[in-house]
């Protein structure tokens, strides 16, 4: 049986975390597996390198999948753009030759530059493009204070943009609100929903490890504790998340208390950290059980324009575990989801009045501290990759 050749064009490290989340997933134990033979490029960072042992490992693993692993050094630092460009014509004569030799038929890119890379490849080859998380990135970082407008990563990315979904076969997107924007002519580019999906078999909630959490941080039963997971600056909340919390702590008619979850530094909020708040640094595999311990979660990113188009995987996490969760006015369909769904709140934006009008919804819910079943079974029917492989194989065979 002759097998369908895709090759999967990730710009990024295997153990960096947004390939382990955002890429892997959906080709492990992909439907009909042995109807593929997928070739994986990646671009190795020095402080994701492997050990022998891990290698070794980690390619049998992929064996076991269909999946051939090949790997590049990526490369950054000073005088990036004379890197970038080397990478950029580097990637395009080794990849051309890697897809002669496996005979590809589709190429998978995630995010951007890879994006923009596997364009020219597609342009070249004549083979089909599937781009997944296609997102305004350039507005992202640009927005978050990360880029300028000026700034030349920012105007090429700009640019290729609408360039990349004009002549893509398919643009995998967040939401149904950068869908419509684009307002695609049927038949030409194929436009599908595909949301951060989450690790259903990692996140979930056990009342044992609830009990042992809170037991650890000295939190009792009468206690609100609020979590907040993720990162902070840019396009995260700062002081925000604290001006909040301490509204909460002042005007509530629980006892409200507050959990951070980052590897971000702490010492930066020393004069918004009491003994009211706790800030943990964990590894994931042991997120899940600090989120046991959580009462009410907080989606702590910025309500900047671009973010209306993204899909904070923190969001499925969090209602994995079966917390309602505080989200800000305009990001991602998530905002919407959570009313609709009756599986959070939103905060529409930094004032004291909207602070008031939401700890009043939140206190006059009665079951906005229990545990909340709807919000599980939305995140199993909606963000389980499982459901988007099943897209990808029908994808893949069109």
């Amino acid at each position: 049986m002759k097998k369908k050749s895709i090759l999967i064009f990730a710009y990024y490290s295997y153990k960096d975390p947004v390939f382990q989340s955002a890429v892997l997933p959906y080709f492990i134990d992909f439907p009909e597996k042995e109807k593929y033979h997928f070739t994986l490029l990646t671009f190795e960072q020095d402080i994701f390198l492997m050990s022998e042992s891990e290698r070794s490992t980690t390619l049998e693993y992929l064996k076991k999948n269909n999946i051939e692993w090949v790997n590049k050094k990526w490369h950054s630092g000073r005088f990036k753009i004379i890197k970038k460009a080397f990478d950029f014509i580097y990637s395009l004569i080794f990849t051309l030759s890697l897809i002669k030799k496996n005979k590809v038929e589709i190429i998978y890119s995630e995010g951007f530059p890879g994006a923009i890379i596997t364009h020219f490849l597609c342009q070249l080859s004549g083979k089909k493009h599937v781009v997944h998380t296609f997102e305004p990135h350039a507005d992202y970082m640009i927005e978050s204070g990360v880029w300028k407008k000026e700034n030349w990563e920012a105007r090429l990315v700009k640019n290729m943009e609408i360039k990349i979904a004009n002549k893509a076969f398919a643009i995998l997107t967040a939401t149904e609100a950068y869908i419509k924007k684009f307002n695609f002519k049927p038949g030409k580019t194929l436009f599908k929903r595909v949301p951060s999906c989450v690790d259903l078999e990692l996140f979930q909630f056990y009342e044992e490890q609830r009990i042992q959490k809170r037991n650890f941080l000295k939190i009792d039963d009468q206690d609100r504790l609020l979590v907040y997971l993720g990162k902070f600056g840019g396009m995260y909340w700062d002081e925000e998340l604290f001006d909040l919390f301490d509204f909460f702590q002042k005007n509530g008619a629980n006892s409200y208390k507050l959990l951070i979850i980052s590897k971000d530094d702490s010492s930066q909020f020393k004069h918004r950290i009491n003994d009211n708040v706790f800030w943990i640094s964990s590894p994931r595999e042991e997120v899940p059980n600090w989120l046991c311990a959580a009462d009410l979660a907080i989606c702590g990113i910025k309500n900047i324009p671009s973010r209306r188009f993204s899909s904070p995987i923190k969001n499925g996490e969090y209602w994995a575990m079966q917390l309602n969760t505080i989200i800000p006015q305009g990001i991602s369909d998530d905002y919407l989801i959570a009313e609709n769904e009756k599986i959070g709140f939103v905060l529409n934006n930094h004032s004291k009045t909207e602070y008031q009008k939401l700890l009043n919804q939140i206190e006059s819910h009665p079951n906005t501290f229990d545990k909340n079943i709807k919000a599980r079974t939305f995140v199993e029917n909606d963000r389980s990759v499982t459901r988007f492989q099943v897209m990808y194989h029908e994808l893949f065979q069109l």
